[in-house]
């Protein structure tokens, strides 16, 4: 057999496997859900209470503003711990800028756990630029310990992370 024959063969072979792989593939039964599929909703049709929308817009503009006194007075103690200004400064840096230039906030729901409520958004920069990832938008989430949970720091928001 020729160099060229075996190259042949071998490229049919293959693409008499992948037609094998695709026809199995077809016979498979489509994806099946017990007892039915899931329902597909829209997260929340509503926007979270007033007082949750001014934690979000406080924090963000403390980040902002470069002020970490307003910031680290609206959050929990141990998330205090866990923040230091350093970090604060930190995280300052790369979006105080972005901020100031204009920005959109968009609710996209929320979840219940452990005593805490964690409100989900969708941050979108106005100046139009992209970073690293190609986008110029940050999720963000904000985790609120519920006020009819026992212990310190009710309604204080104990998580806050940007991605």
């Amino acid at each position: 057999m020729t160099t060229a024959t075996k190259k042949f063969a071998s490229h049919s072979l293959f693409g008499i496997m992948t037609l094998a792989l695709i026809a199995r593939a077809m016979a498979q039964p489509p994806l099946s859900f017990a007892p039915e599929p899931p329902n597909i909703t829209l997260g929340s049709p509503q926007l979270p209470d007033k007082t949750v929308q001014d934690k979000v817009l406080l924090l963000l503009k403390a980040i902002e503003g470069d002020r970490y006194a307003d910031f680290a007075a609206a959050i929990t103690d141990d998330f205090k711990a866990a923040l230091p200004p350093e970090t604060f400064k930190s995280m300052k840096q790369s979006l105080a800028r972005r901020l100031q230039k204009g920005y959109d906030l968009s609710y996209m729901g929320d979840l219940k756990k452990l005593g805490y409520t964690t409100y989900v958004w969708k941050i979108v920069f106005r100046d139009q630029k992209f970073d690293a990832n190609g986008t110029n938008e940050v999720m963000v989430t904000i985790t609120i310990k519920d006020a009819h949970e026992p212990g310190p720091n009710p309604n204080k928001v104990g998580g806050f992370y940007l991605d």
